[in-house]
Parts: C-alpha cells; sequence; structure tokens
C-alpha cells in the first residue's frame, strides 16, 4: 500500500497492525494504559503535517494493553504518552496511526464496555468501581475529542487528497 501510495489511517490496532507489517515491533505493554491521558508530540509531531493546527499536548482516549515497542524503518515517530512512547507514526504522506483514540462518540465506553475483555481491562486497570467515573471524564472531553479527531481527519485527508 505504502509502494502504491494508498492512503492509510490506522487506530488503536490499526496502529499496531501498520507498524509490525511494516517491519516495527508490537507487543504486551509493559504497564496497560485505560481512562483519559495525555498525548504529547514529538519534535517530529510538532512539525508534522498530520498534527498542524493540534495543540503540543491533548487528551485523548486510552484502552489497550498492546503497544508499538519499536517503530520501523524510515517512521517518523510523532506523539508519545509516559507509559508509551510510540503513540503516533508517520509513513511519509500517505499513512499515519494512532494508539489513542479521539473518534469518541456518546456510547463509545459503554459499547467497549460491554465486551467482556475490554470491561476486565478497564476493572484491572482503573479498578471495579471505576465505570462511571472513566464515563463521565469521556462526557467531559468528548467535544475536545471530537474536535481534535476532526482536525486529524482534516489533516490526514488534505495530505492524501490526491491519491484517495
Amino acid at each position: 500500500a505504502l509502494a502504491r501510495e494508498i492512503p492509510i489511517f490506522g487506530v488503536c490496532l490499526g496502529h499496531q497492525l501498520l507498524a509490525s507489517a511494516l517491519g516495527g515491533v508490537v507487543g504486551k505493554s509493559k504497564q496497560s494504559e485505560v481512562g483519559i491521558m495525555d498525548i504529547s508530540l514529538t519534535k517530529a509531531g510538532q512539525t508534522s503535517d498530520y498534527f498542524t493546527r493540534m495543540p503540543w499536548v491533548f487528551p485523548s482516549l486510552q484502552w489497550h494493553s498492546a503497544e508499538v515497542r519499536q517503530s520501523p524503518k524510515g517512521a517518523a515517530i510523532l506523539a508519545e504518552s509516559p507509559v508509551c512512547m510510540i503513540q503516533a507514526l508517520g509513513f511519509g504522506p500517505h499513512a499515519f496511526s494512532t494508539q489513542f483514540h479521539l473518534e469518541i462518540i456518546d456510547t463509545t465506553v459503554d459499547d467497549w464496555v460491554s465486551v467482556p475483555a475490554y470491561r476486565e481491562s478497564l476493572e484491572k486497570s482503573l479498578g471495579k468501581n471505576e465505570l462511571d467515573n472513566f464515563r463521565t471524564a469521556a462526557a467531559n472531553h468528548i467535544v475536545n475529542f471530537q474536535q481534535y479527531a476532526r482536525t486529524l481527519w482534516d489533516n490526514w485527508r488534505k495530505l492524501t487528497r490526491d491519491e484517495g
């Protein structure tokens, strides 16, 4: 897909699959990330067209226990968090991926927690009685999440519009 310049935008598992397919290393995280957590742009991210009009630090929804441990050769690491050092990757102007989630709607937390493995991950990371707090935190950030998701999408589309 990259050789043919086919646009790719991967999120979470898509981020991990893209990195793995291109020669990166993906594995179990030392520490799961579940909750609302800050993402920081790296120096490369601060100048990347993928992150135009984005703050250098912004909140995101996290819900993963696997991560990209080593980026593929030629990929730019664009964002990080204290727990997961590869939160976003850029592969030239055609492929972009994020470990974090911004594509949140009102029912996302409830939809995901209905999956037994996701509920177990949430309870293990945050505690058995923290679902309501997590739901509230996600709702409190949803406007920003959706604004940032739209910005990333628009940036990606601008970079790939001639190829897609």
